[in-house]
Order: structure tokens, then C-alpha cells, then sequence
């Protein structure tokens, strides 16, 4: 769906509309738990070069 166009107020458009939030939703969830995981792996390896 983009965004900046006329879109009829149905039923469907609704749903449609709400499928692309949920699925906004999951993608921004599963970005931030890589981001945490890619910081986290950071700091070790930071740790790692700190002790040698």
C-alpha cells in the first residue's frame, strides 16, 4: 500500500490497511531484537580485544 494516495473507505481497505501495520509492526520488533543482538556482539568482541 503507498502511502499519499486516495484509497476507498471499505471494508477491505481496512483490512488490508491493518495487515500492513501488524506486518510494520513484526518487521520494526524483529529489527531491534538484530540491532540487539548485533550490539551485544559488539561489546564482546570489544571485551576480547580490551583483555589482549
Amino acid at each position: 500500500m503507498s502511502f499519499g494516495q486516495n484509497v476507498a473507505a471499505t471494508k477491505i481497505e481496512l483490512f488490508k490497511y491493518k495487515k500492513s501495520s501488524q506486518i510494520a509492526v513484526m518487521v520494526q520488533q524483529i529489527l531491534d531484537d538484530k540491532r540487539k543482538v548485533l550490539l551485544k556482539n559488539i561489546e564482546e568482541m570489544i571485551q576480547e580485544a580490551s583483555k589482549a
